[in-house]
């Protein structure tokens, strides 16, 4: 500015005029156009979603595997409901009603399904795939580890299927609601599990509430009381078992997975037991009693509708734990056992007395609780069970 005079001064700050009054113009048609350029940039993130800010695409995120979980849980409560009350269907006197054969039957469809499943959609078996190339998935593991959980599967759909022919869906499915007080005793018993006044308690409440639906049964069966009974039993020292065998070695079972392993194991207990049965006819199988030719082929397209459900029940399980938490899949459960039973009363004309309609609500409530104290250790370590219930419902429970 000295060496060129005033001349240069005054055409610096025209220029800084000019420039800043382009600017402005620029910044008044930017508004202008702004409607224009949202509509085209939204319709470029629509065909390339690499457009999406970070901030946009974790919210959209968000709403899609919310969609997704509230879509695979309704699946998997109309699948559940649905696999059990055809289970009751099939083993009345006139259908099918032959336990140990259908189960036989299920365990051989499921492992084909599993085994095609596998070849096809590799990812939904993470546990095989990541064993497979570790090299721990050998005889030794599946001896030692699965065959024990297998025998326990395999007695637990038995039983179960059995106890459809004496006792109604609804009361055999409320004595389901026991299994977590004999996982809790027998994880105690072996060493997994540490003893807490707070969740005892909170158990032996759901001991009281199960026995007050036991005693308001309408059509109470003695012996389909101590068949489900054995059923919860073997269910429970499954889960146990689960967890001691595969705890420590940090391996945790995926649902496709398991029905790839269990149930080829599953299905040669049974036929070996079929086989003794046949060779040596000893008097405590003479309960067990098996299909002909003609009965099999007659019933043919029920029985692969009962594949088929119990296959699609492992996918949707699996495709629900992929999209959900912890506490949603126990959500979804809670509402699963609770519509299995309206379902019983409603299409199959189950009767459910007063004292079921009331107790049953608050055994499912007291089973909530009980597992969020399990889900959400650390926080229940930590602030109790009240501080629990509250941080649940503001969201910070961990």
């Amino acid at each position: 500015l000295k060496h060129h005079g005033s001349g240069s001064v005054t055409s610096f700050f025209h220029t800084r005029k000019t420039g800043t009054a382009m600017s402005e113009d620029v910044h008044h048609g930017d508004l202008e156009r702004n409607g224009k350029k949202d509509a085209g940039f939204e319709q470029a993130c629509e065909a390339d979603p690499i457009l999406i800010p970070p901030d946009r695409k974790t919210i959209r995120a968000g709403k899609e595997e919310y969609t997704y979980f509230v879509f695979w849980a309704v699946i998997l409560i109309a699948t559940s409901a649905g696999l059990i009350n055809y289970q009751q269907v099939m083993m009345r006197e006139h259908v099918f009603p032959f336990a140990v054969p259908l189960v036989m039957i299920q365990m051989a469809g499921c492992t084909i399904l599993g085994a095609v499943g596998y070849l096809l959609a590799p990812g939904l078996y993470p546990f095989l795939r990541d064993n497979k190339t570790s090299g721990h998935l050998d005889s030794k593991f599946l001896v030692r580890c699965m065959a024990p959980i297998a025998f326990c599967q395999a007695s637990s759909y038995a039983l179960s299927n059995t106890s459809y022919r004496y006792a109604s869906v609804g009361f055999l499915q409320m004595m389901k609601q026991s299994n977590v007080f004999l996982v809790y005793g027998l994880s105690l018993v072996v060493g997994i599990e540490v003893f807490n006044g707070t969740q005892v308690l909170l158990l032996c409440c759901v001991v009281g509430a199960w026995y007050v639906t036991m005693i308001g049964e309408v059509h109470f069966s003695t012996f389909g009381f101590f068949v489900q009974g054995a059923c919860c039993f073997a269910e429970s020292f499954r889960v146990v078992l689960q967890g001691l065998l595969l705890g420590p070695q940090g391996k945790r079972l995926d649902p496709m997975s398991c029905v790839l392993i269990v149930c080829p194991q599953v299905f040669v207990i049974l036929l070996v037991l079929g086989i003794s049965q046949w060779a040596f006819e000893p008097t405590f199988l003479d309960w067990l009693t098996w299909p002909t030719w003609e009965q099999t082929m007659h019933c043919r397209s029920l029985i692969l509708g009962n594949i088929l459900l119990a296959f699609g029940l492992n996918v949707v399980t699996a495709y629900l734990l992929k999209y959900g938490s912890p506490l949603g899949f126990l959500l979804t459960n809670i509402c699963k056992d609770a519509l299995i039973v309206l379902a019983s009363s409603v299409l199959l004309r189950e009767p459910i007395s007063a004292v079921q309609s009331c107790s049953f609500p608050i055994q499912l409530l007291l089973v909530l609780v009980y597992s969020l104290t399990k889900i959400f250790g650390k926080t229940f370590k930590r602030e109790g069970l009240v501080g629990l219930l509250r941080a649940v419902t503001t969201g910070t429970a961990q």
